[in-house]
């Protein structure tokens, strides 16, 4: 799971957007499926989001200990959750 950083320029502007994804293979080919789009939650909640994802391992180092860490698939749990009851 990731946080994907898309860019897009139409009519002079800069668009930019945040999806929360996972990637997987199938034979040769990659499939990317998007989970959420977390836009809406600001810039720097995705990217705190996105560090987060990132350096999962290394999370203890900057003071967040074990207890603390959370797991994909319980976050994955919860967004999807949180998005059925939105809808």
């Amino acid at each position: 799971m990731y946080v994907d950083k898309c860019t897009a320029c139409a009519n002079g502007k800069t668009y930019t957007r945040y999806l929360l994804r996972e990637s997987r293979r199938e034979g040769k080919k990659t499939i990317k499926t998007t989970i959420l789009n977390i836009t809406p939650w600001g810039e720097r909640t995705c990217e705190a989001l996105r560090f987060a994802l990132a350096n999962q391992k290394r999370l203890g180092e900057i003071g967040i200990n074990s207890a603390n860490r959370f797991e994909v698939a319980d976050l994955r749990k919860t967004l999807r959750r949180s998005t059925r009851a939105n809808a």
